[in-house]
C-alpha cells in the first residue's frame, strides 16, 4: 500500500482559478479522444457549455463538504493548490439564437440597420452549438446583408419562396443545387437569402435540395390566416390557401396542418389566432384561449400548450389542472373551462 502525506496549507497560483465541471460520459469519452470543441459562453442569467452538436446549461452546485486539488509531489507528498466549495452540473437544453438586437429585413436598402452585428458575433453571443445555431438561424429566415446579420420578414420569406416553387417546376427538377436557382436573385435579393430559404423548407444531401410540401402549405397557411381580421369560412379560407400557391403546384391542404394558428368558435368557421401573443403563462394562456372558444375541439388545442408541457408530463394531466377534457363522440373530445 501506497502512504502520501497531505499538507493541509495550499501552494495556490495566482494567475489561475480552478472551477470543478461534471461532465458526461458523452462528452468526456469526446475529450479522450480530441474530437470535440468545447465552447463556454454567457448571457446576463445563464451560463452554457457548448459542444459542436449541443448545449448544456451550467448549474452551480453547493455542498458542505471542503474538495482540494492536488499536486503529487517527490517523497509521495499531496499539496493542494485549490479548494473548492461547489462544483458545476451540466443539463442539455436546446439552444438558442437572441435575435432580440437584429433587425428585420423589409425589403430595399438596409443602410438604416448599419448598427447590425455580423453573424459571427451573433454566433459568439449566441447560448448555442454550431449545429443547433446553423438549424436555428435557417428556420428564423437568417440571412447576410453587407456583412451584416438580418432576419428576413414574413413578406421577403414568401416572395422568395413563390420565386423558387416556380423555377423549380419550370425546371422540371426533383431535387437542386443553388446554381440551378441563382437566376431568380435580383437585387435587392442575394445568394444567402436563398440559401436560408432552401435549407428553410428544404433537406439537403450532397450539397442537393429537396423541398418539403409540409412545411411549404404550413407556410402559405399561416400567411393567409393572418391576412383575415375576422371569422372566416372553412371553404372560403381553403380556397384563399389554395391560390395563395404557385400555379400548378399541388400538394394535399388539410386545415389540421396549421392547428395552433387558428380557433373554430363557430361550425365550419376558423379565426386566425397568432400563438406569439399568448401569455408564456400556462395559467393565463388558458384563460385566454377559452376568451377566444369556450369548446375547443381537443387536436386543435393542444398544439397551443404542447411546448410549455413540463418533462415527464403528459399533456392531458396539464389540460385537467387548467380545465376538463370532456367525449363528445366516438373519439371526439373537447377542452373547455372547468
Amino acid at each position: 500500500m501506497v502512504e502520501y502525506s497531505v499538507y493541509q496549507q495550499l501552494d495556490e497560483d495566482p494567475q489561475y482559478t480552478y472551477k470543478l465541471l461534471q461532465l458526461p460520459p458523452s462528452i468526456l469519452s469526446q475529450l479522450e479522444s480530441g474530437d470535440v470543441n468545447l465552447h463556454i459562453k454567457s448571457d446576463i442569467q445563464s451560463l452554457a457549455l457548448c459542444t459542436d452538436s449541443k448545449t448544456f446549461k451550467l448549474r452551480q452546485m453547493n455542498h458542505s463538504n471542503t474538495v482540494l486539488l492536488m499536486n503529487q509531489h517527490p517523497d509521495n507528498k499531496l499539496i493542494g493548490y485549490q479548494k473548492t466549495s461547489y462544483e458545476y452540473e451540466l443539463t442539455e437544453v436546446a439552444g438558442v439564437i437572441d435575435t432580440s438586437k437584429i433587425p428585420v429585413y423589409e425589403g430595399g436598402t438596409s443602410s438604416s440597420f448599419s448598427n447590425s452585428i455580423t453573424i459571427d458575433q451573433l454566433k459568439e453571443n449566441s447560448l448555442c452549438s454550431e449545429i443547433e445555431f446553423q438549424n436555428n438561424w435557417y428556420n428564423l429566415g437568417g440571412c447576410e446583408i453587407d456583412h451584416k446579420a438580418y432576419i428576413m420578414s414574413r413578406k421577403v420569406i414568401t416572395e422568395l419562396l413563390y420565386l423558387l416553387i416556380t423555377k423549380i417546376m419550370s425546371l422540371q427538377l426533383q431535387s437542386f443545387t443553388i446554381e440551378d436557382i441563382l437566376s431568380i436573385i435580383t437585387p435587392p435579393y442575394n445568394e444567402y437569402m436563398l440559401i436560408s430559404i432552401s435549407h428553410k423548407f428544404g433537406t439537403e444531401t450532397d450539397d442537393k435540395f429537396i423541398l418539403d410540401d409540409a412545411k411549404i402549405t404550413h407556410w402559405f397557411g399561416i400567411v393567409e390566416l393572418a391576412k383575415t381580421n375576422n371569422m372566416i369560412t372553412q371553404s372560403e379560407f381553403l380556397l384563399n390557401w389554395k391560390t395563395s400557391l404557385p400555379s400548378f403546384y399541388n400538394p394535399p391542404l388539410d386545415l389540421i396542418q396549421l392547428a395552433g394558428y387558428y380557433c373554430s368558435p363557430m361550425e365550419n368557421r376558423i379565426m386566425y389566432v397568432d400563438p406569439n401573443t399568448l401569455s408564456d403563462n400556462l395559467g393565463q394562456r388558458f384563460k385566454e384561449l377559452f376568451e377566444l372558444d369556450k369548446n375547443w375541439k381537443y387536436e386543435e388545442f393542444i398544439p397551443f400548450i404542447a411546448g410549455f408541457v413540463p418533462g415527464g408530463k403528459k399533456v392531458d394531466s396539464i389540460i385537467l389542472k387548467f380545465a376538463k377534457k370532456k367525449k363528445v363522440g366516438k373519439d371526439k373530445f373537447i377542452v373547455c373551462p372547468r
